[in-house]
């Protein structure tokens, strides 16, 4: 007889509410394991002193996430027995701080276990590798005459003794989940996982980015500049600005705070110095892991590049759709710029149409948290460090393709500022529109969607009060304008009562003006 396999066996107890045993399989429960399984089991839980398999140090640097490490054992310990307070998750970007949040629950709250034990949960091998090297730790060797498969012998073993804290770091299947864990079990379940969505597998906790302050300490502690016991309200920050501009550059990311950190300490420069190569060299440094890298081996250039080739070869919507947001303003990315967009390539395109598509694309980018969705205002954020990385990969012809495309479809969705109306959208769209000027700058982009984006964003301005900017704005627009139309057409469909239109040559004559910004035009076709 073939039996079914550990994963559809747990199942099937589940569906016909019966143990293994009455449903006539050969790996049953604890409760009606042999007399002898029986007896193996007790002996090895008196024999053996109280297990602990944490294969990582405690980190010194470890800073933050006290109300994330709180909230974990309060919900763990706080009388409730269902599936999702046992079970708990972990999620976040890769480089968040997960499994080093993982680590520090285990060392914080050892003594309140009686078993702490640490599974690698990456792939189906990965867990059964991990539960064969806990035979000898737990005393299961004996057992194997009855029981072969490790996995099988652990899940026995959890059911059979309470108390324990097991974590799985790195799981991307939650399915496996039933092949580890008994139907009923008295012991804590830790997750780490990228997904954001986890179902009636585990309650979910999602990382977030560190703050200013908390990215600063962490800096300052990996980087060795401060003792290690310092807390943030012992510190004048102030001190130390060019470390909070560099964690404000790093945008928060653990990681890569830590490789900066460790780049300091290993070459002893300045952090002013490191802050400095990184404006000019920045893809070089995010590419330099540094330090031992036990827990994290991956730099974060390697980490997210690694991520994306994934992507592209598994998931190629979500590449595409990816590929355009990281060229938008990070955060709270309206979702219309993407269904409201025209004279896209076939896939995005395809998105635009089909609503249950794009969805599916933001389901994969969540599942590996390169995305976080915002269903309230319809926006999505991305970290900025994804954005450097995955704009690296590209070409700089490439780059302003993108950034052409991004103009124009933010230069069809910003709404005429004139209309007080319509004021609350430009709130919406500006800072996607501010991006879209540098881009503009940045790449000489001229067209008509960029003029007619430069000159509404310069009513808004002048409106908000931001008389400087919107003379600059104004400036670039009419150089566009004339370039594509000529001198004698360049203004010829402007609302000439707009203040800011003569604010931009109220010391000359339009006439001299248009002239001179003719003179100087030094746009490439």
């Amino acid at each position: 007889m073939v039996l079914p396999s550990p994963y559809y066996r747990e199942r099937l107890c589940v569906l016909f509410q019966k143990n293994a045993a009455e449903l006539g399989f050969l790996i049953a429960p604890a409760s009606d394991l042999s007399s002898v399984v029986q007896a193996d089991f007790a002996l090895a839980s008196r024999t053996s002193a109280p297990p602990w398999q944490v294969p990582y140090r405690r980190n010194p640097f470890f800073t933050d996430r006290d109300e994330i490490l709180n909230d974990l054992y309060t919900t763990f310990f706080g009388g409730k027995r269902s599936v999702l307070s046992q079970v708990q998750a972990l999620s976040g970007l890769g480089g968040i701080g997960k499994t080093q949040t993982a680590i520090e629950y285990a060392y914080r709250y050892r003594d309140t276990y009686s078993t702490v034990l640490w599974l690698q949960a990456q792939t189906q091998d990965d867990l059964n590798s991990s539960c064969i090297a806990l035979k000898d730790l737990l005393n299961l060797s004996r057992c194997e005459e009855y029981v072969e498969n490790a996995i099988d012998l652990l899940r026995i073993w959890l059911s059979n003794h309470e108390n324990w804290l097991l974590i799985l770091d790195n799981i991307e299947d939650l399915t496996l989940l039933y092949t580890v864990l008994p139907v009923d079990c008295y012991g804590h379940t830790l997750l780490t996982t990228r997904t954001q969505f986890t179902g009636g597998f585990a309650r979910c906790i999602q990382l977030d980015k560190m703050k200013g302050p908390e990215g600063t300490l962490l800096l300052l502690r990996r980087a060795k500049q401060i003792e290690l016991d310092l807390a943030l309200e012992q510190i004048d920050l102030a001190r130390y600005p060019a470390a909070q501009e560099l964690a404000s550059l790093l945008d928060g990311l653990p990681l890569a705070l830590d490789q900066a950190g460790s780049y300091i300490e290993e070459t002893g420069c300045s952090t002013e110095e490191y802050l400095d190569h990184y404006r000019k060299r920045r893809l070089e440094l995010l590419d330099r892991r540094g330090g031992s890298g036990l827990e994290h081996p991956h730099s974060v250039n390697a980490m997210f590049s690694l991520a994306f080739e994934r992507l592209e070869q598994q998931h190629t919507f979500a590449a595409e759709l990816l590929r355009l947001c990281v060229f938008f303003y990070p955060h709270a990315i309206p979702q219309e710029l993407i269904t409201g967009g025209g004279n896209l390539n076939p896939r995005l395109q395809s998105m635009t149409t089909d609503a249950l598509l794009l969805d599916e694309a933001l389901r994969v980018l969540r599942s590996l948290s390169l995305i976080r969705r915002n269903a309230e205002n319809m926006s999505f954020d991305i970290h900025v460090m994804i954005q450097i990385i995955f704009r690296e990969r590209y070409s700089q012809t490439e780059q302003r393709h993108v950034a052409k495309l991004v103009v124009r479809l933010v230069s069809q969705a910003f709404p005429n500022p004139e209309d007080a109306d319509t004021w609350q959208c430009c709130q919406r769209y500006i800072r996607q529109a501010l991006t879209c000027v540098v881009y503009i700058e940045q790449w000489n982009i001229v067209s008509p969607e960029a003029a007619h984006l430069l000159f509404r964003v310069a009513i808004y301005a002048w409106k908000y009060g931001s008389s400087r900017l919107a003379e600059r704005l104004l400036k670039k627009f009419l150089a566009i304008r004339i370039y594509l139309q000529g001198v004698e057409h360049g203004t010829d469909d402007l609302d000439k009562s707009t203040p800011c239109y003569y604010q931009s040559w109220h010391w000359q004559t339009e006439r001299l003006f248009l002239q001179s910004m003719h003179k100087e035009l030094k746009i490439p076709t």
